[in-house]
């Protein structure tokens, strides 16, 4: 499963608490994004929070950043989702906050402890740090952006952070099970818990836009797939057929230049038990030479940064369909094989195209061009 990290503050947290649920939102802006719409540029705005919110499944952790004055701010948890998140773009069914927080996950409590852990034992402490990799670096990298309200962090990285979390309270959880936020003294407390009102909600849906849309593709793309890559029986087919899901990310910063792998996939092969890491890149063009070198860069930051690293990296890459067979065509063969000399790992070359008002995933085999 996969741990994620919503930024909250300080007079949100307490709403959050009390009506069980974690959001994203840019403002007051806020689109249906199932529905049909006028509004690209706020669409364009917002696909990145759609994204985040994609990618969360039933039962993955949940851990909450509440800011504070000075950066004095402290990680909470651990709560898991309930399903899915969902759309709520009227944001009506918690009447006490203040913002719009389009993109949705309902909570239920895993294993929440009162006190927190503050960002500076978390991200700038080197108790404990041997290697460089034992950092949080998928915090840090959101804290150099700054525009992440929903963080996924890799296995190691959630370990590390729930374990500092138990330690903090002596491995000694809550005792009750409805919670709100003494901002004051700064932990969790007893509170009164308020059923959430979904009658505004509606589930992500993507797959008709992407169908329709001439603008935005690779992000939508980006979505989908997030979403649909275990629902899918395409993707599943081609990602996951004797696999189990594990961990999967999306927009993966790797590295001070702010790299990002559009969609990391960790699965397990259910015969051997071998832990499988794929990052894939995904375009809304057909395939070029150069494309191989994004995905040196991100195994050579596999390699050494996330950890544990797999035995096993199959890296991809999603384009658009082509059947003209162009000089250029040949040269993107050329550097794949070349690639796969080079490296001892194959690229799988995917594409994709929209027919009879689907969209539809296929492997190329190149070994033969």
């Amino acid at each position: 499963m996969t741990t994620h990290v919503f930024i909250v503050n300080e007079e949100t947290f307490p709403l959050h608490l009390k009506y069980m649920f974690a959001g994203t939102g840019a403002g007051d802006l806020s689109v249906d994004f199932n529905g049909s719409t006028d509004n690209n540029k706020v669409e364009k705005n917002l696909v990145s929070m759609l994204t985040d919110a994609a990618r969360v499944r039933k039962d993955d952790k949940i851990i909450f950043y509440c800011t504070g004055t000075f950066g004095k701010g402290h990680f909470y948890g651990v709560f898991k989702a309930k399903d899915r998140c969902f759309i709520d773009a009227k944001s009506e069914a918690t009447p006490e906050l203040s913002k719009k927080l389009t993109f949705r996950v309902l909570l239920e409590p895993d294993e929440v402890y009162a006190q927190g852990v503050t960002e500076w034992e978390a991200l700038d402490s080197l108790e404990g740090i041997e290697k460089p990799c034992d950092i949080l670096w998928s915090l840090i990298y959101r804290k150099l952006d700054g525009n992440r309200g929903n963080t996924m962090i890799t296995p190691a990285e959630s370990e590390r952070l729930i374990s500092m979390i138990r330690a903090k309270n002596d491995n000694t959880r809550v005792a009750f099970s409805q919670f709100s936020y003494d901002k004051e003294c700064k932990v969790i407390t007893e509170g009164e818990q308020c059923l959430y009102n979904s009658e505004f909600s509606a589930p992500i849906d993507i797959k008709c836009k992407l169908i329709h849309t001439h603008y935005a593709y690779e992000a939508f793309l980006q979505t989908y797939i997030a979403q649909s890559i275990d629902i899918d029986k395409n993707l599943k087919e081609l990602f996951l057929e004797g696999k189990k899901l594990g961990w999967l990310g999306n927009e993966v910063m790797c590295g001070v230049g702010m790299r990002r792998i559009d969609i990391l996939l960790l699965t397990t092969n259910l015969d051997t038990h071998q832990a499988i890491l794929a990052p894939i890149e995904l375009k809304a063009c057909t395939i070029y030479p150069e494309i191989t070198d994004q995905i040196e860069r991100y195994i050579l930051w596999i390699k050494q940064y996330f950890q544990p690293t797999p035995t096993i990296i199959e890296p991809a890459i999603i384009v658009r369909k082509t059947n003209r067979k162009t000089k250029r065509y040949f040269e993107s063969i050329d550097a794949l094989k070349k690639f796969n000399k080079m490296q001892g790992i194959r690229i799988r070359y995917l594409a994709y195209q929209v027919e009879d008002n689907d969209l539809h995933f296929e492997e190329i085999d190149y070994e033969t061009e």
